[in-house]
């Protein structure tokens, strides 16, 4: 599910994926269960960020203070 803070934190279709609307979840979903190299390029691009910017715990913590506006 899309929320802007993710914007500010990781890259979309590089680090991650996300949808805007439940069409959208399903398209994509479709196109990722055909495109393995793409999606496990993605999700590994994604733990491999996460793993360099810090723990996924103060990740989480940076999350929710952006999204509280902090």
């Amino acid at each position: 599910n899309y929320q802007p803070e993710i914007d500010e934190l990781f890259e979309d279709g590089e680090h991650l994926v996300t949808y805007k609307s439940y069409d959208e979840l399903v398209e994509k979903v479709n196109y990722y269960l055909t495109h393995t190299n793409e999606r496990e390029a993605i999700a590994q691009n994604g733990y491999e960020f996460v793993n360099k910017k810090g723990k996924v715990t103060d990740r989480t913590v940076e999350m929710i203070r952006l999204s509280i506006g902090g």
